[in-house]
């Protein structure tokens, strides 16, 4: 049985299935950036981050985010519904806190961000 790899070469083993495999097999068609494009790219996708950034690193900030989005939504339920609505949603005011805190939580993981360690106020006397 003839196996063929990503590059179009025969391949002496069976397909990798890992995604290593194909991207180094891929890369190896190439033999340089295709331009200016790539860097400039990068460097766009960094700098739409930056904003994303400060609010992960900021507890203050990724909190009033959190809060902002369920105070938007019980706006949203009381205006349509009243009191009575707002209690009937609770549960899905519940779910949109959960959203935002583990949207949160998520992007400091994967951008590697974190706020600094929490050090509680100092009593002066």
């Amino acid at each position: 049985m003839c196996m063929i790899d990503p590059a179009g070469q025969i391949a002496e083993r069976a397909a990798g299935t890992s995604v290593l495999w194909v991207v180094a097999s891929q890369a190896s068609q190439r033999s340089g950036p295709i331009g200016p494009l790539p860097r400039r790219f990068r460097r766009g996708v960094e700098l739409a981050w930056s904003p994303v950034d400060v609010v992960l690193a900021a507890r203050d900030l990724s909190n009033l985010v959190v809060v902002a989005a369920t105070l938007v939504v019980a706006i949203l339920c009381a205006h349509h519904g009243g009191l009575t609505s707002l209690i009937m949603n609770l549960p899905a005011l519940a779910v949109v806190w959960g959203a935002a805190y583990g949207v949160i939580r998520l992007g400091r993981w994967w951008r590697g961000v974190g706020p600094s360690d929490h050090e509680p106020p100092r009593h002066q006397r």
